[in-house]
Parts: C-alpha cells; structure tokens; sequence
C-alpha cells in the first residue's frame, strides 16, 4: 500500500520539526501557477503544538512536504491554520512552494526588451533569491532581509534558449512599481509569441527529510506527448468544467486612448450566443500593447467550457501515480459513456492528488487545458 508522510520544516532553515499524521488530505500541482494542500490533524496529538505549528510570533514560518513512498511530491508554506476544540481537529492550509513568486517584489529597474525569456527569467530568479538592501528602502545598505530561499533551483540553469522577448510583451519593469516576480512571468507567458511556461517539480535533497524546489522552465511547450492512453477502462471519474461567469465569446479592454475589441470567430461559426465581457487597463497607454492585452483576455475568456478532468486509481498493473507531469499531452479514447466520447490529445494543466483513506482508494484526477482553436483574433 502506498505510505504517505507529511512534514512540517522551518521555512528558513528547511530543519524538520516533526511528521504530522495528517487525514482527509488533498494537494495540487498547477501548470503557470501555485498549487494548494489542506489536510487536517488532531488537537489532542503531541506534534499540534505552538512551537511545531508556527503559533509562536518569533517562530512563525513553516512548510509542509508531501512524501510519497520517501519521494517528496509536494512541497510549500502553510498559510493557514484553523479549528474548534469542539471538532478536536485543526486544519493545516498551505500553497506549492510557488507561492514565494508572489511574495518577492522586483524593486530595481529591469529591461528585458530582445532578450531571451530563459535567460529573463534565470535574471529574475538570482534577483529574487539574492535580494539586498540597498539603504533607500528602510533597510541600511547591504543588510540581510532573508532573501535566500533554501533547496531552490532553477532548470535549466543556463544555455537553453527559450524564445526572444520583444513588444508588445511588456519589456521593462520599474522598480517604483514594486512588481510581484510572479507578475513579470506571467507578462513573458501571456505572449503567445514567446510559448513560455513553468512548473514546479520536487525530488529529495541532501537528506531523505528535505526537499529540493525546482523551477522547470518550457518553451514551446512544457513536457511531452505520451503514448499512454486515458480511456474508459483506467478512468475511474471524468467531467468538465465550465465557466459562464468569466466566458465570453466578445472582449473589450478600455485603455488610455480607446478601447479593443476581440471575438471569438470560431464561437461566431459555432452559433454561440454572444456573451462580452469588459475590462479596464486605463493605465495603458501604447495601443500595441492593449491589443495584444485585448487577444489575450479574448483567449482566456473562451467560452464555456474551461477545462476536462479525469480521475483514476494508481496501481502497479494499471497507470503509475507520475504517469502525466504538469505540460504533457495525453491521448484520450472513450467510446462510453457518450457523454463525454472523445478520440483526443490533452495537454495537462493541473493534478490534484487524494490520498488513500479508510477504504476509499488514492486518486489522482488530471485537468486537461481547452484546445485554442481560434487564435487568429
């Protein structure tokens, strides 16, 4: 049976402070994005103390790692803890160690105009994790502010060309607009022009109790086209997504000097219904970039459907819990149930993972991107 292993770590150290016997577990990965973990732990157990869990303000920062058979799947800080003594039970909150992309601010100037978005990237992450201060931020010059982040690396560390960064993708970041790092890589991946994508992947590091972060950078496309088939034999679950509240077939981004317009021509052909949607980007001033910014939000607003997802049971004589990592294409083949007949290639978007409980079996449920069919407008 599969043994799984939760482990609470100073975040600044990466020291363990105790394994948690954590139930009703579920974790995800996300493609271009952060992931989340909750679970759940008793109060009465000795490991759900004040010292252990980060309660202590002197002590308060901490991270959970997933370990799957003694190979780290999984790994971030807590960002929440809550419970009522009435329950007996606390619940422990905390998001993939890409969260720490939303937590560190760009505050020198940066241009990245013809540059290669590997090598842009590679800039940001040394930038990130080596971050001083430079005595006009309150801080004296050259003092520690806890920048390194510890077991993070990036992949690849050098000599791999992604594509060339060039208008109307952002170039530039000002320091004075303190911009999350986070936010600069999504200005490089909603280029279509650039194919940029990442991920976060785990392994164990110099002890079988840490955790190695690695930042894996893609381009065109992250991962790789499987020979593996999903059908309605391994699947244990299927559904799809959707999304009318975001979903638009007509865009309108209002800017400085006017407004973009975007449809769907594809959604035209199909007779869809028209359904628009209208967003403000007054501070944009260059009409190259709101109409890219316009195409962009078009795509992202395609409707409704958002995503597939299918689920199945890991076993040593059907599919493997790695099968499918965040990027790679899997062909899909149902012929039954009708519902959901598709002879497709997939690419994956997100993997949410529950673990075993009781007699309820591990899951692995992979969410599978819509197809941009119509990228002409």
């Amino acid at each position: 049976m599969t043994a799984y292993r939760y482990l609470i770590s100073d975040a600044s150290t990466g020291s363990v402070k105790a394994e948690l016997p954590l139930a009703d577990v579920t974790f995800s990965r996300v493609l271009s994005g952060c992931g989340a973990m909750t679970g759940t732990l008793s109060v009465w157990h000795p490991s759900c103390t004040r010292s252990i869990l980060g309660f202590d303000t002197s002590d308060s920062d901490r991270e959970v790692t997933v370990v799957r058979d003694d190979n780290p799947v999984w790994n971030g800080p807590v960002t929440g803890i809550s419970g009522t003594m009435a329950e007996g039970t606390v619940q422990i909150e905390a998001r993939e160690a890409s969260f720490y992309l939303q937590k560190r601010t760009l505050e020198v100037n940066k241009s990245y105009n013809g540059t290669d978005v590997f090598d842009a990237v590679r800039d940001l992450n040394t930038y990130m994790t080596t971050k001083t201060a430079d005595g006009s931020d309150g801080m004296s010059l050259g003092a520690n502010i806890i920048a390194a982040l510890p077991r993070w690396s990036i992949s690849p560390s050098a000599a791999t060309a992604g594509s060339t960064i060039s208008d109307p993708t952002p170039p530039t970041f000002y320091g004075s607009a303190r911009h999350l790092i986070s936010d600069c890589m999504e200005a490089f991946a909603a280029d279509p022009t650039t194919g940029f994508e990442w991920r976060m992947d785990y392994a164990t590091g110099s002890t079988r109790q840490s955790v190695q972060r690695t930042l894996t950078l893609g381009y065109p496309n992250l991962g790789s086209v499987l020979t593996t088939q999903l059908s309605e034999a391994v699947v244990a679950d299927y559904g799809r997504t959707g999304d009318w509240e975001r979903g638009a077939t007509r865009v309108h981004a209002l800017y400085a000097n006017g407004v973009k317009t975007k449809q769907s021509a594809a959604a035209a052909a199909a007779s869809i219904l028209l359904s628009e949607v209208v967003e403000d980007i007054s501070d944009v001033i260059k009409s190259g970039v709101a109409d890219s910014y316009a195409t962009n939000l078009r795509r992202l607003a395609r409707p409704p459907v958002r995503s597939y997802t299918v689920a199945f049971t890991p076993s040593d004589n059907g599919l493997q819990f790695d099968f499918a990592n965040l990027g790679d294409t899997v062909p899909l083949a149902f012929g039954s149930p009708d519902i959901f007949a598709v002879s497709d290639t997939r690419r994956v978007i997100q993997i949410d993972v529950t673990p075993a409980s009781g007699d309820v079996p591990e899951t692995v449920a992979l969410t599978f991107n819509i197809r941009l069919d119509d990228l002409s407008t």
